[in-house]
């Protein structure tokens, strides 16, 4: 296990590094990127997310349901995590509407197709990518452990696009357990968050 300082942030490599960044949507001072990504091809990356029966797609808002639980106007920060082995990045969920945070982590081994910019497809996720959805803390965060973490019954998509510097994201998804995979706390997800940028 590997600890280093940067920004006044601790973050564990042995996860995912973390060199700290934040945007937020809404109400605490900073500004969600809804406009189209302008790295790596200058992909729109709102277009290529499903809608989710009407639950995705406002490009100034995010939305997340958990359990049931809806929370329209919740704070996402997208932060790079700094890694030797791959690219990754993530996105973390506040807000006082759901009962914990929520945190999408994604990697990618580097040469390894497909590179970005992207969309994944959750519910197949391609073998030089790993996709995981942690509750209770980010795994980035010193002493986290999560109270449910979601690598399978993923649905809906990630978009991706950019470089190891900088990432743009996207995602319009759900998470729900199956009956052959309870999970303690986590039961339901969906997840929409616009155009985001990590720094």
């Amino acid at each position: 296990m590997t600890w280093i300082t940067r920004g006044g942030v601790v973050a564990w490599l042995a996860l995912a590094g973390c060199n700290a960044t934040g945007l937020t949507s809404n109400n605490d001072g900073a500004t969600a990127n809804d406009g189209a990504a302008t790295g790596d091809g200058g992909a729109d990356l709102r277009a290529s997310n499903p809608d989710l029966a009407g639950f995705c797609g406002n490009p100034s808002s995010p939305r997340i349901e958990v359990n049931g639980m809806l929370a329209a106007s919740p704070a996402v920060t997208a932060t790079l995590n700094a890694l030797n082995c791959c690219d990754s990045a993530q996105l973390e969920v506040i807000s006082m509407q759901i009962p914990q945070p929520i945190a999408l982590v994604w990697r990618h081994n580097v040469g390894q197709p497909p590179n970005t910019p992207t969309t994944i497809d959750l519910a197949n996720v391609p073998s030089s990518w790993t996709v995981t959805v942690y509750s209770g803390c980010s795994p980035t965060q010193p002493g986290c452990t999560p109270t449910d973490t979601y690598t399978t019954d993923l649905a809906g998509s990630l978009t991706v696009s950019g470089n190891g510097a900088s990432y743009q994201m996207s995602t319009c998804m759900t998470a729900t357990e199956s009956a052959a995979n309870p999970h303690p706390v986590l039961h339901s997800l969906r997840l929409w968050v616009p155009t985001i940028t990590t720094q």
